[in-house]
């Protein structure tokens, strides 16, 4: 019984997170800013950019 109601939950928040996702375009000559990865102290900014 367990098993099966966890099931539908799963299949349920899949559901509704499919329906806020939507996918990004990016046109020749927009400009994007870039998630900084790695290491960082605090006071930098998180982003990079922007790139066109």
């Amino acid at each position: 019984m367990a098993l099966i109601h966890l099931a539908s939950y799963h299949q349920q928040a899949r559901s509704y997170y499919a329906k806020k996702i939507s996918a990004r375009r990016f046109d020749a000559g927009d400009r994007v800013l870039k998630a900084r990865t790695g290491n960082s102290s605090k006071l930098d900014s998180n982003w990079v950019g922007p790139y066109e």
